[in-house]
């Protein structure tokens, strides 16, 4: 099951799915005769929290795929995005013993950069030196080499 009870839920029509989705309309919306803007892609760093529970963890892989597909079915119907298979790169969780199931968590995000089209997975294991005083998240340092990282998924070097 996905984690619906949590308030957090970025599962498509979670609380924070659906703000994404209202972040997107109103940015597109907004002086639509001025300019015209489009999703060209996302950056998703999520997996966390599903890593701390094992049921969670199991299905991480079919909800993330079902995130993906409908994701990009909402942006394409919304008129917010050209491309059909909008590119998404996935930030791979650190394998920290705070998740207890991280490993089912980062073979799910290394099944799902493989299987779907046009998603990508940049690595964040050895920023695990720059985390902020909670141990979880990446201080600036750590989410400025992770923004590198990303910029070079969705445009690598020719």
């Amino acid at each position: 099951p996905k984690p619906t009870t949590n308030a957090d839920s970025w599962s498509p029509g979670g609380r924070l799915y659906k703000e994404l989705m209202k972040m997107i309309a109103e940015a597109h919306n907004t002086k639509r005769t001025e300019v015209n803007l489009k999703v060209a892609g996302i950056f998703f760093m999520q997996g966390e929290t599903d890593a701390m529970h094992k049921e969670w963890a199991r299905n991480y892989e079919k909800n993330l795929k079902e995130f993906v597909q409908r994701f990009r079915e909402d942006v394409q119907s919304m008129n917010c995005a050209e491309a059909k298979n909008v590119p998404v790169v996935l930030g791979r969780i650190q394998n920290n013993s705070a998740w207890v199931h991280a490993k089912i968590v980062r073979l799910a995000q290394k099944k799902v950069a493989r299987d779907v089209p046009h998603v990508s997975i940049v690595n964040t294991d050895d920023l695990s030196g720059w985390l902020d005083k909670s141990g979880l998240h990446f201080n600036e340092y750590g989410q400025a080499q992770l923004g590198k990282r990303v910029h070079q998924a969705f445009f690598p070097p020719s």
